[in-house]
């Protein structure tokens, strides 16, 4: 094939090339793409590279609750002071529970609730339907953009699993 034989990878400089020309192909696109961004979110960019990067704002581990060593906090009470607390800085923050939210500790205190006439609420109320609630949360967390949490009670987890077998 005439390929050297002393070398265990080897790419033709014309090929390398050509690859490499390919690569800044769309470069002044993306540019101007980037432009459109930046003009359309003005202040909102940082809070959109957040939630794209799947972090929160700087100093967001600032934000975070702290508990003393020993004190008895019940660890949904706990979840939901720290969910609240990132709430606010963390932008690609959802929460929502398949059962009841608030005992389970996935309440985002002062969020609204998504629903069609609030298109931004961070809290999601799934109703007692785990299985969907875990293809959701696990399909946002997947497409990126979002960071979701969800809750429900241990003694319903099982419910999140696919049913084995076909339907009768």
């Amino acid at each position: 094939m005439g390929l050297p034989a002393d070398r265990s990878f080897y790419v033709p400089d014309e090929v390398l090339d050509m690859y490499r020309a390919f690569g800044t192909r769309g470069g002044d696109a993306r540019a101007a793409w980037e432009a459109r961004l930046d003009a359309a979110l003005g202040d909102r960019r940082e809070a959109y590279d957040a939630s794209l990067g799947a972090t929160g704002l700087p100093g967001w581990r600032d934000a975070l609750p702290v508990f003393e060593e020993g004190a008895q906090v019940a660890t949904r009470v706990a979840l939901a002071d720290t969910l609240t607390a990132l709430a606010e800085v963390v932008p690609g923050l959802v929460a929502g529970g398949a059962d009841l939210t608030g005992n389970t500790g996935v309440a985002l205190k002062g969020q609204a609730a998504l629903s069609p006439e609030v298109r931004d609420g961070r809290q999601i109320h799934f109703g007692i339907r785990e299985h969907a609630m875990g293809a959701a949360l696990s399909g946002m967390a997947l497409h990126g953009g979002l960071l979701p949490a969800g809750g429900t009670f241990l003694v319903f987890s099982d419910y999140m699993r696919p049913r084995s077998g076909s339907p009768r």
